[in-house]
């Protein structure tokens, strides 16, 4: 039996040339989707999230970028004031007396926390590396547990170390030992909390810590990192200054000053003469100093003998009453 086609529908297959479609009106295309009236456009899938805002992103990346570099810079400050301090003190001054900049006390501290911080990366890469085979099950269930057991009670071992080596240390001083507790601090903190999360990432059910908890702990490692850093300064502080008073003309340049009047500059070392004549700009000459540093438009200068107790620290302004030449240390 022929079948019926309708004239509206036959038309539109007529007109169908070789080699293109035949259209359809729009009840082919919804019957193509689905029942009409059933919903199905809808159930097709949701529609795609809406672009957040620019200023949420840009926001986003400053918080991110900016807190670390502001934590580093402030450890940085930090380090150099605490290192100039330690060593102004052996040098009977104050840091204050140097009169240092922000900056100053930055750069001063970049050479001085490379090995430290090519430590902490170096161990930072190795617990990256250890938690990325613990989360790949590269390691034994037993394995596991028992390294979990040891990080939960690791306290045990890192807090008597710890202040075990200060009583080692030396009244008013502060040494190597001295300086390791607030890394046995850090691990006594730290393991614990690795434990947690090593239970959390293979027993996915136990709940999380709570938000107000981890805030309170990074405030606290935060806390326990700037005690570190004031140690290692300190450490640093007495180790440079005391290596400069014994032998000053291996660490520091050694310095003669003209001036156009007498200075009166004392010490064992220092050797005053008189050049020129009357009509000299700069009369007055004083050799055997050794330029500390200069800043705050000033110039520092020790002199030698530190460990007979003859040492001075002398204070110059830099004025055009005065011209300084410089050597290199001899060590160098």
């Amino acid at each position: 039996m022929a079948a019926v086609v309708p004239a509206q529908e036959s038309g539109k297959q007529d007109n169908a040339g070789p080699g293109r479609p035949a259209e359809r009106d729009g009840t082919e295309l919804r019957r193509s989707t689905g029942p009409v009236g059933t919903g199905a456009d809808e159930d097709a899938g949701p529609s795609p999230p809406t672009p957040r805002g620019g200023a949420q992103d840009v926001l986003k990346i400053i918080t991110s970028v900016g807190s670390p570099i502001a934590l580093a810079t402030a450890l940085l400050f930090y380090f150099g004031w605490r290192r100039s301090e330690e060593q102004a003190k052996l040098f009977g001054a104050d840091a204050s007396v140097f009169a240092m900049s922000t900056q100053d006390f930055v750069l001063r501290s970049v050479n001085a926390v490379f090995a430290p911080l090519i430590a902490v990366l170096l161990v930072g890469l190795l617990l990256v590396h250890t938690h990325h085979r613990v989360k790949t099950g590269s390691v034994s269930e037993r394995w596991l547990r028992r390294y979990v057991q040891a990080l939960r009670f690791c306290w045990a071992v890192f807090l008597p170390l710890g202040f075990a080596l200060v009583a080692l240390e030396e009244p008013g001083t502060v040494s190597f030992k001295g300086a390791l507790l607030p890394l046995c601090v850090v691990l006594s903190i730290g393991g614990p909390v690795y434990a947690g999360v090593l239970d959390r990432s293979v027993r996915p059910a136990q709940l999380g810590a709570p938000r107000m908890g981890a805030a309170l702990l990074t405030a606290l490692l935060t806390v326990v990192v700037f005690w570190q850093t004031e140690r290692w300064a300190a450490v640093g502080g007495q180790a440079l200054a005391d290596a400069i008073q014994a032998e000053p003309a291996q660490w520091l340049g050694s310095a003669e000053v003209y001036s156009a009047k007498d200075l009166r500059i004392e010490g064992t070392s220092v050797v005053r003469t008189r050049r020129g004549g009357p009509d000299a700009a700069y009369p007055f000459s004083y050799s055997g100093l050794y330029l500390l540093q200069r800043s705050g438009g000033k110039y520092f200068f020790i002199t030698d003998r530190w460990d007979a107790g003859e040492g001075r620290l002398i204070v110059l302004p830099d004025t055009a009453d005065i011209r300084v030449e410089f050597r290199r240390p001899a060590g160098r």
